[in-house]
């Protein structure tokens, strides 16, 4: 909603609440003939309405409301209503003088003085009580009005937040693929062909796989079954142990006790970031464990790989490093996350636990 058009709506407002008012002050004065008067007291509560409300609205809302200041802020406005209402009743009776005395009071039909000894006539008893409500409705709807912005506001921006982090997913999603990885595996399956290796139709179909749960398992849904997300990591440490038929020092153990949703190749960096670092080449030194469970709505990844004395180079044509995934965390399962990095000289770990 445009500024101008809230502009207008305040004003329309205020113009139905003076003309509100003014009818409820002429029809107060008209017995006395005094129709001329209903727009002073009705400028008065203008005068002072107004800025208690949007003093509410800009200050009191923000500075102690929001902030869960809950005392401060009734008191402050109990201060303020019954600061109006003194005004109203002493600058009133400046424009249509003090409650008549009882010695000049006319009774009206069927009044009768034993039942009444004390009680002023009626229009006069009701002049408080309506100085008193307009004032405390004033205070309630420019609360209202105002919690509901920030409300809607809020709820924009989420959305916003939602809709760009969706489509921030599908790129990322799309990009997993490692074109290093790929370029390697393609380069393997080719080598296997040439072989007239039996494992060549085996290795397309797993790169298949993996290609078509990328490129659309991943971009129709935010969330997959965990069991797909252990294909796709079998499948990539088998094509990832294609580069030297030797190496027999890498485990994935999987436990999925239920078959849980989460959010689509959440657990892959890990994983590539262990192959990526852990020279897995080195028979006697390299190696690389990954264990994931999945039990009842928790869900828990540990990645642990050797940490050679002198670190291999990152791969700087794909991937994502530990500060991005948990940022994607943060997004995705904000407060429901625990992620622990732990590293010595010769050990790099990561633990993720999700609460799904």
């Amino acid at each position: 909603m445009s500024k101008r058009v809230i502009v207008i709506g305040h004003i329309i407002f205020w113009i139905a609440y003076a003309v509100i008012l003014y009818s409820v002050f002429y029809s107060l004065f008209s017995a006395r003939a005094q129709e001329p008067s209903a727009w002073r007291p009705t400028l008065l509560f203008l005068t002072l309405h107004i800025p208690i409300a949007y003093f509410n609205m800009q200050f009191l809302i923000p500075k102690f409301y929001l902030k869960k200041r809950y005392l401060l802020y009734s008191l402050i406005c109990i201060a303020l209503i019954a600061g109006t209402v003194v005004i109203f009743q002493s600058t009133l009776s400046e424009f249509i003088g003090p409650p008549p005395n009882r010695a000049n009071f006319v009774p009206p039909p069927g009044f009768n003085p034993a039942h009444n000894p004390d009680r002023p006539p009626a229009g006069f008893r009701f002049r408080g009580f309506m100085e008193l409500s307009m004032s405390l409705s004033v205070l309630l709807l420019s609360s209202v009005l105002k919690i509901s912005q920030i409300a809607n506001r809020k709820e924009r921006e989420t959305e916003l937040l939602r809709s760009e982090n969706f489509n921030s997913e599908l790129k990322f999603l799309k990009s997993q693929i490692n074109p290093h990885f790929l370029f390697n595996t393609l380069n393997n399956i080719y080598a296997l062909s040439l072989l007239k290796s039996d494992k060549t139709p085996d290795t397309v179909l797993r790169l298949s796989e993996m290609l078509r749960y990328v490129l659309y398992e991943c971009s129709i849904t935010e969330k997959v079954p965990i069991s797909k997300e252990v294909i796709y990591i079998r499948n990539y440490i088998t094509l990832q142990l294609l580069r030297d038929s030797n190496i027999r020092n890498v485990t994935f153990t999987s436990e999925i006790d239920r078959d849980v949703e989460v959010a689509p190749m959440l657990f892959i960096p890990f994983v590539e970031n262990a192959f990526k670092h852990s020279k897995i080449e080195n028979i006697t030194e390299g190696w690389i464990n990954i264990t994931l469970k999945a039990k009842s709505n928790d869900v828990v990844l540990v990645v642990e790989n050797s940490k050679p004395r002198m670190d291999s180079k990152k791969d700087g044509t794909g991937g994502i490093g530990i500060e991005n995934v948990n940022k994607r965390l943060k997004l995705l399962y904000p407060g429901n996350h625990f992620l622990e990095v732990k590293q010595n000289e010769t050990t790099y770990s990561v633990s993720l636990e999700l609460l799904v």
